[in-house]
């Protein structure tokens, strides 16, 4: 499978504060380790991302990130609702690299994103480069 050698990768991992079914579930540890810095872990491990994103409406969330140099910022208030999507925080995110002039705009064809949930700690290296490997083979971005 042939890849583009301009394509750069972000990751974005969605980490808002607020679950209603399990507390500061982001945050939590799960084998000596908190459930969001295990996210950031593997996607740095992959060696994919050109950059990973940490959207936060949580302060102790976006220090830690900003102390393990991830790049972070403080999701808007209406992406950080019950109500807010997925999808709707990773758009935020995607404008804010833009904004940001970490994406330049002219180049978007050549960006792939990879939405990683925080609370995801079976997650393993194979995990993101198979993932990587299908969004070329059918030509997704997302």
């Amino acid at each position: 499978m042939i890849k583009s050698l301009k394509t750069e990768n972000y990751c974005i991992i969605p980490c808002r504060s607020g679950s209603k079914r399990i507390k500061n579930k982001n945050k939590k540890y799960f084998a000596g380790q908190r459930m969001f810095e295990m996210a950031i872990d593997r996607a740095k491990e992959s060696g994919l991302f050109k950059d990973i994103i940490i959207s936060t409406n949580d302060e102790e969330i976006f220090s830690i990130s900003q102390k393990k140099g991830i790049c972070s910022f403080f999701r808007s208030e209406q992406n950080s609702t019950d109500n807010s999507t997925t999808i709707s925080a990773i758009k935020e995110s995607v404008n804010w690299l833009i904004k940001e002039k970490k994406i330049i705009y002219d180049n978007f064809f050549e960006i792939a994103i990879c939405c990683l949930y925080p609370c995801t700690p079976f997650v393993k290296k194979s995990f993101l480069t198979d993932s990587y490997d299908l969004l070329f083979k059918y030509k997704n971005k997302f």
